[in-house]
């Protein structure tokens, strides 16, 4: 089988929802690479550089790659001992390419420089949720996979990774998934869409169901994780599925806390059976408390990264992260 350079595997879904265990149970299958980094400088390149027709200058290569280079993607696979030098890029993305052409091969060199006989590349960004019609464009036969996961557990997860605030994560929570989920539902069979919840019930089913989604052979040791697939949170460092790892806001969350959330989710939990109808009135955030709790959020990030990166880097890294975030 010859690679596969038309039809990606794109990983979507709120941050805390399951992306990295998912990955990591698809790429057991030796013919699939999804990166460990999350890309996300996509729309901001789009954005920058114009459409698929236009035909690059070597100027325009010449920032391009300087763009990238000063992507949080760019850091954390040099961690990982991948990096696109200069010439390699060059090589790959002659004057004349094509901006969608040249945002795949970028991709493609990451993914097989991991797995070199891997035949079918990836991504796994969850921050692509808002931005399915595009990589739609980008890669037509594409295939986009959205994690759904409780928001009472996204929220509280959010909290004990980040420190962030719960209740701005449920709001993104309620405004996000419909928007995914319209998006997806668009593309009929190139859109699938996983609970959280069920994959860690029954992994080997879910699983059957992906590949089958993928038009791509199955064996049910893909069901189990050989190396931790989590480097946050409660799974942090974990080689197994955490069967447990659902409906912990029960016990970790006030009960005060879990009933505002579920005002702020509802009724799109409601359409996915999370909350019960009537159980609550739809009660969202102001337009004030989401922008004090957006200044909150991104200083635990500034925090959390200045700690784990240390002062200049951890800056850096923000600095990296925001400028593609459009």
């Amino acid at each position: 089988m010859e690679k596969n350079l038309e039809q990606p595997i794109l990983i979507v879904g709120m941050p805390r929802s399951g992306t990295k265990l998912l990955r990591a149970l698809i790429n057991n299958s030796p013919e699939i690479s999804i990166p460990p980094a999350e890309s996300i400088f996509i729309p901001a390149l789009v954005k920058a550089y114009g459409n698929e027709d236009s035909a690059l200058t070597t100027a325009q290569l010449d920032r391009i790659y300087t763009f990238l280079a000063n992507t949080a993607y760019y850091w954390n696979m040099s961690q990982d001992g991948v990096v696109l030098s200069r010439q390699e890029f060059d090589r790959i993305n002659l004057p004349g390419t094509r901006l969608f052409d040249l945002i795949g091969k970028v991709l493609q060199y990451y993914s097989f420089a991991l797995n070199p006989e891997a035949k079918i590349f990836g991504d796994k960004s969850p921050y692509y949720r808002g931005f399915l019609p595009l990589l739609k464009q980008i890669f037509p036969e594409g295939r986009i996979i959205h994690i759904i996961r409780d928001p009472r557990d996204v929220a509280l997860s959010t909290r004990n990774t980040w420190g962030r605030s719960m209740l701005r994560a449920a709001q993104d929570w309620k405004e996000q998934i419909p928007i995914t989920q319209r998006a997806g539902r668009q593309f009929a069979s190139d859109y699938h869409e996983v609970r959280f919840e069920d994959l860690l019930a029954d992994p080997d089913k879910i699983l059957t169901d992906i590949f089958k989604f993928l038009d791509m052979p199955y064996k049910s040791e893909y069901s189990s994780l050989t190396n931790p697939s989590e480097d946050l949170g409660s799974a942090r460092g974990v080689s197994e599925i955490l069967t447990d790892n659902t409906g912990k806001f029960i016990d970790q969350m006030p009960l005060r806390m879990v009933r505002r959330i579920n005002q702020i989710v509802y009724p799109t939990a409601v359409s996915l059976g999370y909350v019960k109808q009537g159980s609550v009135s739809h009660r969202p955030l102001s337009p004030f408390q989401k922008f004090f709790y957006k200044q909150y959020d991104a200083a635990q990030s500034l925090g959390f990264h200045i700690r784990h990166k240390g002062l200049f880097t951890g800056i850096r890294y923000i600095w990296q992260l925001k400028r593609v975030r459009i």
